[in-house]
């Protein structure tokens, strides 16, 4: 009997052995794992939907009763990619750890980005589209991005190459002042490789051309502006100072004078180049071909570009453009000279042929032509061209044919308070000015001294001006008279001068050639009367000087 009650109670106890605790109505403290796949949520599972658990369904409960999560191979809701063991945050192209596609602004350079930052913002060198911005250079995952050689401040805006001849050092690269280039033509080359807008700041010296042959010449180039003026150590353009550190561009040999280079400065088919704050001297235009003989200080094909405070003398052409020949082109010249340029050919000073040419606050002086037989426009020869001058002294030139100042033919010369005085002819007409034919000529607020010549009368106007005795054209508020300058080769007025306050005060600029302010001479009657015009001032002065007591 006790055998039989032993024999029940093993079987007893190993039935209750068995089935887990979880079990509904067990209560045997037992937490033995279900089987995945059965159908039942088991302990250790997340899901089991039994013969529906997959591992290719989207969104399923999968074979090892795990949720569908990123990193399974299968692209779930709420995933776009999903590449399972290969998701990457560092892998080029690779799906992402969050099972989304590679994208700009992830730090990772993926197919078809030059550069990744960990940002979508552009202006720090790589753009909202990852690529490269111009000026910039980046490397590295996520990218650095710093500013290319010569290119400095905010954005990489700014762009400075530094030229000094006396720097010394084993290195040479125009990134400092102590390293800065030798010659100024490296400067140009090195400035328009690293892009328009750049600049070139050059230290005060005298800097040779000629530095192998006669052909040798500082070559402007497009969207490059070279400054002359500079010290060394200055770290902003308006440090500078042009005047007390002149900077010279000189085409002579340097050992044999005898010898210069045919043309200081060239532009051929260049766009927004700049020259600002040179002497430009010594160019000798001679050589076989018909172009080496024009232009001996500036030669300019095609080219659209501005010299400002620059000073061109003793420069000589064979041809025509002793101080500057230009062909084709847009020219702006402001705060300038053009001083003892000679030429045996036409316009010692300047020729201008088929192009724009601004001229203001600036002097045309002392310029000749040379040739033993003719030679038209000692100071300015414009030909089927169009000149602007304000502020402008055209005096003391001389030709050998027509146009001692200026000589104008199929042009038109617009003057606006210069002054034209003391210019000559050897041989030839109009000391003054020459008007050719198929031109015009415009004279506002001027003083015009010495014989000129029309070939026809028609086509020419002044107002507010004082014009050569032998004048009959008449105009505005215009005299024909000759007007008092201080003297001794000084074209400031003089206080009996009839020019004081006779300008037209509509056209008159803020200031004159030396930038001195109008003032009202309260002792003389206002000639030109504003009437309550914006911006008129009815006490300017004719001509380039405004007097001052």
């Amino acid at each position: 009997m006790m055998t039989k009650w032993i024999a029940t109670l093993f079987i007893l106890s190993f039935v209750s052995a068995c089935g887990d605790d979880s079990a509904t109505g067990n209560n045997n403290q037992n937490d033995t794992p279900g089987i995945c796949g059965n159908g039942v949520v088991d302990l250790g599972e997340q899901c089991d939907d039994g013969e529906l658990n997959s591992d290719s369904q989207a969104d399923a409960c999968r074979n090892d009763c795990r949720q569908a999560y990123c990193g399974d191979r299968v692209v779930d809701a709420g995933e776009t990619c999903d590449d399972g063991p290969s998701n990457s945050d560092f892998l080029a192209g690779a799906c992402r750890s969050d099972c989304q596609p590679f994208h700009c602004g992830d730090g990772v350079i993926d197919p078809g980005e030059e550069c990744d930052d960990a940002n979508t913002s552009g202006g720090d060198g790589c753009s909202d589209q990852c690529l490269v911005e111009a000026h910039w250079h980046c490397a590295g995952a996520p990218s650095l991005c710093t500013c290319q050689d010569y290119r400095l401040g905010e954005g990489c805006a700014q762009c400075r190459v530094l030229v000094d001849q006396g720097a010394v050092g084993s290195v040479a690269d125009g990134l400092s002042w102590e390293t800065a280039l030798g010659t100024v033509q490296e400067g140009i080359d090195a400035g328009y490789g690293a892009g328009p807008g750049c600049e070139v700041w050059v230290a005060a010296g005298t800097y040779r051309v000629f530095q192998t042959s006669l052909f040798n010449t500082v070559e402007l180039r497009s969207g490059v502006g070279v400054y002359g003026g500079f010290a060394g150590g200055e770290t902003e353009r308006s440090q500078r100072d042009w005047q007390a550190h002149e900077t010279v561009l000189d085409g002579e040999h340097p050992t044999d004078s005898q010898w210069a280079v045919m043309h200081v400065v060239t532009a051929e088919d260049t766009v927004d180049a700049t020259l600002d704050g040179f002497v430009v001297q010594n160019g000798f235009a001679q050589g076989p071909r018909a172009e080496d003989n024009l232009g001996a200080g500036l030669l300019a094909f095609g080219a659209v570009m501005t010299i400002e405070r620059c000073r061109v003398t003793l420069n000589i052409a064979t041809g025509s453009g002793g101080g500057l020949y230009a062909y084709g082109s847009d020219l702006v010249i402001r705060d300038s000279s053009f001083v003892a340029n000679y030429a045996y050919g036409d316009g010692a000073g300047l020729l201008v042929g088929l192009s724009n040419l601004e001229l203001d606050r600036s002097e045309i002086r002392d310029n000749q032509v040379i040739s033993p037989a003719s030679g038209n426009g000692g100071g300015l020869n414009s030909q089927a061209s169009d000149v602007h001058a304000i502020n402008t002294l055209f005096v003391t030139n001389r030709a050998r044919g027509d146009g001692g100042g200026i000589y104008n033919i199929y042009s038109t010369v617009s003057l606006v308070h210069c002054t034209v005085s003391d210019n000559s002819t050897v041989g030839g007409v109009g000391d003054s000015f020459y008007k050719g034919a198929g031109s015009s000529v415009e004279i506002i607020s001027s003083l015009i001294v010495g014989d000129y010549h029309l070939t026809t009368s028609t086509d020419i106007t002044a107002s507010y001006s004082l014009m050569p005795t032998s004048w009959t054209g008449g105009g505005p508020g215009t005299l024909a008279t000759t007007p008092t300058f201080v003297g001794g080769g000084d074209y400031h007025l003089h206080n009996t001068s009839a020019g004081i306050d006779r300008a037209d005060g509509l056209a008159a600029p803020p200031g004159d050639l030396e930038g001195t302010p109008r003032y009202d001479v309260n002792t003389v009657n206002d000639v030109y009367v504003c009437a309550g015009q914006p911006g008129c001032v009815s006490y300017a002065d004719c001509g380039a000087y405004e007097y001052h007591p």
